[in-house]
C-alpha cells in the first residue's frame, strides 16, 4: 500500500515538472493584446505599455506579458526602470528665510539680499508668500543644470498636524511660477511624516532660478535642509486611471482594493461642494487581520484642485481613506483616481511581423529578463528608438471595495478556537489535579 502511494506521488510530481516545463501559450491565452510597430530597423527597441494593459497585468511581478512576432513566437522582453541607477543625484541648495514671513512662525525677521556680478537681487515677500499668517523660504536653485524630478525636505513638524507646503520658481524673485505642493502629517513627535517628505516634480528646469517654499506660519514648524533630485531626463509622466467601485463604510470610512498589480505612485481625491473642508489620511493592509499602516495625508477643499496621497511606493492589497473627524465626512464617494507610475519595456525585435503586446494571465510563467542581459550598459544608456503601440481607449477601474472589518474572519475564528481549545485543556488537567490530590487525601 505505502509503495503504491509513493508510485502516485512521484507520477503527479513529474506530471506538474512536465507541464512547468512547457508553456504554449499564445495571444488567444491572455486578456489584453495590441498591435506593436517597431521605428526603424533597430532590433532593440523600448515599448511604452498603453493603460489598458497595465490594468490587465495579473502576475504580483507582472510577469504575465509578452511581446509575440507573427508566428506566435514569445520575443525576449525586459523591464527598464522609470530612473536607472546612477542616472539620479541629490544636490543640497542654501536656504535663506524671507523677510516678513520668518517672524510669524516664531523665528526671527531677516532681509535677504543677494550680490550678483554687476548687479544685487533682493528678496520681496510678496504673492502667495506675503502675509503675517504665512511663512517662506527662499531655495537658491540656480546652479542646478539638470532636470529636477523632485524636492525633498528635511523639516520639524508638529504632531498630528497637517502642513501644506507650496512651491513656486522664479527667474527675477517677482513673476513665481507655481510647481506643486503637498501636505506633510506626522503622526507623533519627532516621526518622520507620513509617505515621506518628498515634493515631486515634473523634470523642471531650475538653472539660474529660484524656488520659494511657503506655508501657513505655526509654532513648530522649520525647514532645515532641502535637497533637489535630478535626472539625466526628465521621468515620463504618471498614468491616470478613473474608477468605479470605492465603497463607504460610514461618512468618515472609504475602502478601496486596486485589481491590478501595477505599480500604484499615488491616490487622488476631488472634493464636492456639500463637503467642505475635509483633511483625510490613507492607511494600507496586506489582509483583514493585519493592523492598517499610515502612508500619507492630504485635504480635500471644495473647488481646489484633487488632493494627492503618495504612496512612497508601498504596495499594499487593501486600502482605507479616513476623513478627520472633526470634519462632516464624505456626503458621496468623492471621484478618486489612481496615479500609476509608467512601465516600459526593452524588447529585441527580431521575429516576425507583425507583432503583438499581450497581458493579463494568472497562469502564464514569468518571462521577463534583466536589461544587462539584452544590452550591454553603453546600449542601455544610449537614446533607443520607441515601438508604436495601437492606441486603445483609456479603461475606468472596477475597484474591489473588499470586506468591512468583522469579528468572524477567518484568522480570528481560528484564534479564538485556539484559545478556547487551550482553555479547555488546562480546566481538564486543574480537574485531574484536583481528583488526584482528594484521592491521595
Amino acid at each position: 500500500m505505502m509503495r503504491r502511494i509513493v508510485l502516485i506521488a512521484l507520477s503527479l510530481l513529474a506530471a506538474c515538472q512536465g507541464e512547468k516545463q512547457t508553456d504554449s501559450r499564445g495571444p488567444e491565452d491572455f486578456n489584453f493584446t495590441a498591435m506593436v510597430e517597431p521605428q526603424g530597423s533597430a532590433a532593440l527597441q523600448r515599448i511604452a505599455v498603453p493603460a489598458a494593459m497595465l490594468v490587465a497585468i495579473k502576475r504580483e511581478d507582472m510577469g504575465d506579458i509578452r511581446v509575440f512576432d507573427g508566428r506566435g513566437k514569445a520575443l525576449s522582453i525586459a523591464r527598464l526602470e522609470t530612473a536607472a541607477p546612477g542616472t539620479q543625484q541629490s544636490v543640497t541648495v542654501p536656504l535663506y528665510p524671507i523677510a516678513g514671513t520668518a517672524a510669524a512662525s516664531g523665528g526671527p525677521a531677516v532681509s535677504i539680499t543677494i550680490a550678483q556680478p554687476g548687479q544685487t537681487v533682493s528678496v520681496e515677500a510678496g504673492g502667495s508668500a506675503a502675509g503675517s499668517d504665512t511663512a517662506a523660504t527662499l531655495l537658491d536653485t540656480r546652479a542646478i543644470l539638470e532636470p529636477a524630478i523632485a524636492l525633498v525636505l528635511d523639516a520639524d513638524l508638529p504632531a498630528q498636524m497637517p502642513v501644506n507646503f507650496t512651491l513656486e520658481a522664479s527667474g527675477d524673485l517677482k513673476a513665481w511660477e507655481p510647481l506643486g505642493d503637498k501636505v506633510l502629517f506626522s503622526p507623533g513627535e519627532g516621526q518622520a511624516p507620513l509617505g515621506g517628505a518628498r515634493i515631486a516634480l515634473p523634470g523642471v528646469d531650475l538653472a539660474k532660478r529660484y524656488l520659494r517654499l511657503s506655508w501657513k506660519a505655526a509654532p513648530g514648524i522649520a525647514v532645515r535642509k532641502a535637497e533637489v533630485v535630478t535626472a539625466k531626463a526628465a521621468p515620463p509622466p504618471r498614468v491616470s486611471l478613473a474608477t468605479m467601485g470605492a465603497r463607504l463604510d460610514d461618512a468618515h470610512n472609504l475602502r478601496l482594493s486596486a485589481p491590478s498589480p501595477a505599480p500604484l505612485a499615488a491616490i487622488t481625491l476631488t472634493a464636492t461642494d456639500a463637503d467642505g473642508v475635509v483633511p483625510i489620511k490613507l492607511y494600507g493592509r496586506e489582509a483583514n487581520e493585519r493592523p492598517w499602516m499610515p502612508l500619507s495625508a492630504a485635504t480635500l477643499r471644495p473647488g481646489g484642485k484633487p488632493a494627492l496621497l503618495e504612496l512612497g511606493g508601498a504596495h499594499y492589497a487593501q486600502y482605507r481613506i479616513e476623513a478627520d473627524e472633526r470634519s462632516a465626512g464624505f456626503s458621496e464617494v468623492p471621484k478618486l483616481q489612481l496615479e500609476v507610475e509608467p512601465l516600459t519595456l526593452l524588447t529585441a525585435f527580431n521575429g516576425q511581423p507583425p507583432f503583438r503586446l499581450a497581458a493579463g494571465n494568472a497562469m502564464a510563467e514569468g518571462k521577463l529578463f534583466a536589461p544587462s542581459d539584452l544590452a550591454e550598459p553603453e546600449v542601455l544608456a544610449g537614446e533607443l528608438p520607441m515601438a508604436k503601440v495601437e492606441a486603445t481607449p483609456p479603461p475606468v477601474i472596477a475597484l474591489d471595495a473588499g470586506r468591512a472589518d468583522s469579528p468572524f474572519t477567518p484568522g480570528k475564528l481560528v484564534l479564538w478556537g485556539a484559545l478556547l481549545l487551550g482553555t479547555a485543556v488546562l480546566a481538564f488537567g486543574a480537574i485531574r489535579l484536583l481528583r488526584a490530590n482528594q484521592s491521595a487525601s
